[in-house]
């Protein structure tokens, strides 16, 4: 199930200095109606600092009876002790048939910073009922999913000449699932645990920062579809399984005059066998404020439990999967000088043995979960900006992105095809009134691939398949601010537009919330 993805995704191991996460995931789930984008074009979601106790508190509300409501506090006590909480909750009913929701989340932090060593403690819980839509497959147009998450996780670091990190942490997952709400057809119920302990180390020396550790993980799953056959069932689970996975590295940085580099060295052990992983970085800083870099970086990814098991009325499973690889090249410039800001990046993954859902007729029109010996990724993105704290405009910014591979676009697949080839977007910010802004968002998307569209819904005897269209957004927000209020009007896809997300979910129109925001103790 979907949710599942996120427990058992078998990342690869994440050197210290690696940041290609966002570079090697470009999948957009925008199922359901939520203010995110808008409170990342304010900049509402602020970092919380616990030097100071205060607390942020906001709720609002609008179309298609959204609600939401959320507070965060920081406070500090004693030498070197602080902590954090937050909370919220929200419900909507939906723009589209069956998009309803509903779901709360809590976490908090307790934290002790000393001459001889910190400490981290978090914890954290949230909770999401929702109605699927589409999302698994259209020709069920009234799934249901519900989810619960926990996670507890300690962190430690001491502050001699070589700096130890132990840290351990639990994930448990609970999801379960309907293909048609309020029916036995297709339902599914999984628990997945995730234990982690790792022990890491660095220290700085004169040819640079040296670091290094090692790190075990379980993976274990209870589920009525996920797995090997239970002899005696558990509950609601018949099916269960385990994976153990261990990981050492080593990584090295050095900065010099006008120049950095840096390497890693590891060995990913797994039930696949042994593995090594490595990555190179270089930059230059030929003049203040510009910086050039390059990098190769390679990676592997374990088949999910879902691309392992998962198998439904609309979907069938593969056990032969092995982990995916790949290498990715990049180069990247920057440029910042007062308020102006430019970079550039640049990149090639070189993929093999990739994963993905591909739609196949000669097996009854379902989805099957296969492995392409090879695929090549090609993107670029560019990006600039002018920022200023004072005067009527106070923020303007550019953006481009295009992704391209070498795949057959003849195939009909859930992930590795349905990427967004091309993205534009321009934001404005202005400030007027004293006390009001308005900034603005228009963006230009064209998404690769193709879906299948059910004329009928829940009729998957009469389909066809569509191409993505390209499609505009604008957003915007207008907003009030005096002393630790703020009030703010928010309107999403403002111009109306018509258009579908992965697996040809049709997405909402216009529509909008109001809020109010409280910052007390700044």
């Amino acid at each position: 199930c979907q949710s599942l993805q996120w427990i058992t995704s078998g990342q690869k191991p994440r050197w210290p200095g690696d940041s290609m996460t966002a570079r090697e995931k470009k999948a957009m789930k925008r199922r359901l109606p939520t203010s995110s984008r808008m409170r990342r074009i304010s900049g509402w979601k602020r970092t919380i600092s616990a030097t100071t106790p205060h607390l942020d508190a906001m709720v609002e509300g609008g179309s298609y009876g959204t609600v939401r409501g959320e507070a965060r506090t920081a406070w500090q006590w004693g030498q070197g002790w602080s902590g954090t909480a937050s909370g919220s909750y929200q419900r909507s009913d939906g723009a589209t048939a069956n998009s309803a929701f509903k779901g709360g989340k809590g976490f908090g932090t307790l934290n002790y910073d000393g001459s001889d060593f910190s400490f981290n403690l978090q914890a954290g819980a949230t909770a999401n009922d929702f109605g699927a839509n589409t999302f698994y497959s259209a020709a069920y147009p009234n799934q249901w999913e519900a989810t619960r998450r926990y996670l507890i996780s300690a962190r430690a670091e001491s502050k001699g000449r070589v700096h130890l990190v132990p840290q351990v942490s639990w994930v448990r997952s609970l999801d379960h699932f309907q293909l048609i709400k309020g029916s036995t057809t297709g339902e599914n119920f999984h628990r997945g645990d995730v234990f982690t302990a790792a022990i890491n180390a660095w220290t700085q020396w004169a040819l640079g920062r040296t670091a290094f550790g090692a790190e075990v993980r379980n993976e274990n799953i209870y589920s009525t579809n996920l797995g090997d056959k239970l002899s005696v069932p558990e509950g609601h689970y018949t099916h269960a399984k385990a994976r153990h996975t261990g990981n050492l590295w080593l990584r090295h940085a050095k900065r010099w005059r006008h120049f950095d580099a840096a390497a890693s060295a590891g060995v990913s052990l797994t039930p696949y066998g042994t593995s090594a992983l490595w990555s190179l970085s270089g930059g230059y800083t030929p003049a203040a404020g510009l910086h050039l870099g390059i990098g190769a970086f390679q990676s592997m990814r374990l088949p999910t439990f879902t691309d392992l098991y998962y198998t439904s009325p609309a979907q069938i499973n593969n056990l032969d999967l092995t982990p995916e690889r790949a290498v990715t090249y990049l180069f990247d410039a920057g440029y910042m000088k007062n308020s102006w800001r430019l970079s550039l990046q640049t990149y090639y993954r070189a993929g093999r043995d990739i994963i993905d859902w591909v739609w196949r007729e000669d097996i009854g029109d379902k989805w099957h979960s296969e492995q392409t010996s090879r695929l090549d990724t090609y993107g670029i993105e560019l990006s600039g900006g002018y920022t200023v704290a004072d005067g009527f405009l106070r923020r303007v910014t550019l953006s481009y992105g295009y992704i391209t591979t070498d795949r057959n676009s003849d195939i009909i697949a859930k992930g590795a095809m349905d990427y967004m080839r091309h993205k534009a977007a321009l934001a404005v910010e202005v400030h007027f009134l004293r006390r009001m802004s308005l900034a603005l968002t228009a963006s230009v998307y064209d998404r690769n691939g193709s879906y299948t569209h059910y004329p009928v819904p829940g009729d998957p005897s009469l389909s066809e398949v569509r191409d993505y269209e390209p499609y505009f957004l604008l957003d915007g927000r207008l907003q009030w601010e005096k002393g630790i209020c703020r009030l703010y009007v928010d309107a999403t896809n403002i111009t109306d537009s018509r258009y579908c997300d992965l697996g040809g979910i049709p997405l909402p129109g216009a529509w909008g919330t109001a809020g109010v925001a409280l910052t007390i103790g700044r």
